[in-house]
C-alpha cells in the first residue's frame, strides 16, 4: 500500500478549553509527501459563532472573521483535506480535542479521538529526534534552525511544524518501517464524507450567532478564506500549481481502521454568521476574562523551558500549562480546567503538586537566565505561583536572583562561551542587553570520532554541499538538528543569535567559525593515524 504522505494541521481557537465552548477560529494544513516534500497548503479563518477569546494571541478580529465559513461549511473540505494522509500536530491532543468537539456538534466522530491517538505528535516525539529541546514548537524548531515567524497563525505554524516533521524524516532512517507503518494506518482511518449522516448542530450553535444560514456558503463546502495579511506566510518549497492540490473527494470509503495506531520508533507505544459581539462577554453570557495587554515575557519563557523527565500523562500535562501560560495569563477558569485535565489523566493531587513544584522551578530557572526581573515580570512569575499553589517560601525564593547558579567566566577571553552570545536569549526574553562581538569560537575543539554529529548553520560562504562533503569524507554525520548527542556546530558567524548556536551554547556544544573547521578535520585525522 502506497503511503499517502502527510497533513500537518494547527488550528487557532478562543480558548484552551472546548468543554468551555472554546470555538476553532483559523485552519492551516500543509501536505507533505511520504518523503516530507511538501505539495499543496491550505488556511481558512472560521466564524465561531461567539467573541474570538485572547485577540493578542492570535491577532484574529471579529472583521476578519465576519462573512467568514463556519466549521459545518468547511467539515467537508476539511476532511477531504486529512483523509488517506497521517495527520500531524504538535502537541495533537489539543488539535485532535477541538477536532472532535467540533465534529461532535454535528453528530460526526472524528477518527483522531479526543486525546490525538490517532495522530502523530511531533511533541512527543522530540525526546527521539531532538534529545535536550523543549515541548514548545518554537523550541523544537530552534534545534533545526527554523526561526517561528507569525506564531499562533494557523498557517504559520503548521509550516514550522511541516518543517520539524521533515527534519524527523530526515533524522529517522532507520524508522523507516514504522513511518510506513504510520502510512498504513492513516489508509485505514475513517473519515466523514459528505455523504456521512449528520444531525443538526446544538441550537445555540445552529446557523451561528445569527440565526439561520443566510445561503451564502454551501453545507460542508464553502471557499476557505486566508486571514488579512500584509505579507504572506513564506513558503517551505515553491508553491505548486493549482493541479498539485489534490482533493480525496468521491474516494471510496475506507476500511475499518487499525485497533491502535503504530507503536514509536523506541519501542513504546506512541505517545500517543457575523455578528455584532460584547467584547466583554460572549454569546452565552460568559463573562469574558480580560487579559494583560503584553504578555511577551511569559509567552517567551515558556518557549524555552526546557524538557523535564516526565511520563506521557505529566509531559501531556505540562504542555498544557505551556498553552495556558502562552498568553502571559494563567486565569482562574484555566486553573479550574487544568484540575479537570488532571482528573481525566489520572493524576492524583499529590502528583500534581510534584509536578507544578518542578515546572515552576523550570520557570523561574528560564526567567532569570537574563539576570533581571522588572517589577511587572515579578508579578507573573508571583502570579504563577499563586495559580500553581506553589509553597510561599519557594515562590518567595523564586524571586531572588541567588536561586540561579551562574557558571564562572572562563579565563581566556579569545574563547566563546554561553556570554559571548547571551544577548540572543535576553532579546528573547526582552531584556535591553549590550551586544558585544566575539572572536573566533574554540580554536581548539578536537578531534572527533568517526560517527560524531555535527550540524551546520547560516550562510556559509564555502557553500553547504562543500562542507557536507568534507565532513563526510572525513566520517562525520551531518546532522540536521542541534541535540545534546551533537559534537560540533559550525556556523556562518559564531556571533549570531540563531536557534541552533542557543541551542548548542545551552547543551555545551562547541561551536566553530567555517575556517577553523579544516583545523578540526586535520586534528582529527592526526588523531586517528596516532591510534
Amino acid at each position: 500500500m502506497a503511503h499517502g504522505g502527510y497533513a500537518v494541521i494547527d488550528v487557532e481557537t478562543t480558548g484552551l478549553w472546548p468543554g468551555r465552548h472554546h470555538r476553532i477560529i483559523e485552519i492551516g494544513i500543509v501536505h507533505l509527501d511520504a518523503d516530507g516534500e511538501v505539495e499543496a497548503a491550505f488556511e481558512t479563518v472560521v466564524d465561531p459563532s461567539r467573541d474570538l477569546g485572547p485577540i493578542h494571541v492570535h491577532g484574529l478580529r471579529s472583521a476578519d472573521v465576519r462573512g467568514a465559513p463556519r466549521f459545518e461549511h468547511v467539515v467537508d473540505d476539511l476532511c477531504d483535506r486529512l483523509r488517506g494522509r497521517v495527520v500531524v500536530a504538535h502537541n495533537a491532543r489539543f488539535e485532535a480535542q477541538f477536532l472532535a468537539a467540533e465534529f461532535a456538534r454535528l453528530g460526526l466522530e472524528s477518527p483522531l479521538g479526543p486525546d490525538g491517538a490517532g495522530a502523530l505528535c511531533t511533541m512527543k516525539l522530540a525526546p527521539t529526534y531532538l534529545p535536550g529541546a523543549g515541548r514548545t514548537l518554537a523550541d523544537c524548531c530552534a534545534a533545526i534552525d527554523v526561526d517561528l515567524t507569525d506564531a499562533h497563525e494557523s498557517l504559520a505554524d503548521a509550516t514550522a511544524t511541516a518543517r520539524l516533521l521533515s527534519a524527523y524524516l530526515r533524522m529517522g532512517d532507520a524508522q523507516s518501517s514504522w513511518w510506513r507503518e504510520w502510512g498504513r494506518y492513516a489508509a485505514l482511518q475513517q473519515w466523514p464524507t459528505a455523504e456521512t449522516p449528520r444531525t443538526t448542530p446544538h441550537p445555540r450553535f445552529a446557523g451561528g450567532a445569527g440565526g439561520a444560514d443566510d445561503g451564502a456558503h454551501g453545507p460542508g463546502r464553502a471557499a476557505w478564506r486566508s486571514r488579512r495579511r500584509v505579507a504572506r506566510t513564506p513558503e517551505l518549497a515553491p508553491v505548486p500549481s493549482a493541479g498539485a492540490v489534490l482533493s480525496a473527494s468521491g474516494a471510496v470509503p475506507p476500511a475499518a481502521p487499525a485497533a491502535v495506531p503504530p507503536a514509536s520508533p523506541t519501542g513504546s507505544m506512541h505517545l500517543t454568521g457575523p455578528v455584532d459581539l460584547d467584547l466583554d462577554r460572549d454569546v452565552f453570557g460568559l463573562t469574558v476574562e480580560p487579559a494583560p495587554a503584553e504578555p511577551r515575557f511569559l509567552e517567551r519563557a515558556t518557549e524555552l523551558l526546557p524538557q523535564l523527565d516526565l511520563d506521557r500523562r505529566q509531559n501531556q500535562y505540562a504542555a498544557m500549562l505551556d498553552k495556558a501560560l502562552s498568553d502571559g495569563y494563567l486565569s482562574r477558569d484555566e486553573a479550574d480546567n487544568l484540575a479537570t485535565l488532571a482528573v481525566e489523566l489520572d493524576l492524583d493531587e499529590p502528583a500534581r503538586e510534584v509536578l507544578h513544584d518542578r515546572y515552576f522551578a523550570s520557570l523561574v530557572s528560564t526567567v532569570w537566565a537574563h539576570d533581571v526581573l522588572s517589577d511587572d515580570e515579578r508579578r507573573q512569575v508571583d502570579a504563577v505561583a499563586e495559580m500553581l499553589r506553589i509553597a510561599p517560601h519557594r515562590r518567595d525564593a523564586a524571586l531572588v536572583p541567588s536561586v540561579v547558579e551562574r557558571a564562572p567566566r572562563p579565563a581566556d577571553d579569545d574563547e566563546l562561551d554561553e556570554f559571548d552570545v547571551i544577548e540572543g536569549l535576553d532579546e528573547s526574553l526582552g531584556a535591553a542587553v549590550e551586544t558585544r562581538a566575539p572572536t573566533l569560537a574554540r580554536p581548539d575543539v578536537g578531534p572527533l570520532a568517526p560517527g560524531a554529529r555535527v550540524a551546520l548553520t547560516g550562510s556559509l560562504s564555502q557553500g553547504r554541499d562543500v562542507l557536507v562533503r568534507s565532513l563526510e569524507r572525513a566520517g562525520l554525520v551531518v546532522w540536521p538538528a542541534v541535540t545534546t548527542e551533537t559534537s560540533l556546530v559550525v556556523a556562518a558567524d559564531v556571533a549570531c543569535s540563531s536557534g541552533k548556536v542557543r541551542k548548542a551554547l545551552s547543551y555545551g556544544v562547541p561551536v566553530v567559525d567555517e575556517t577553523q573547521l579544516p583545523f578540526v578535520l586535520a586534528r582529527s585525522r592526526r588523531s586517528r593515524t596516532a591510534a
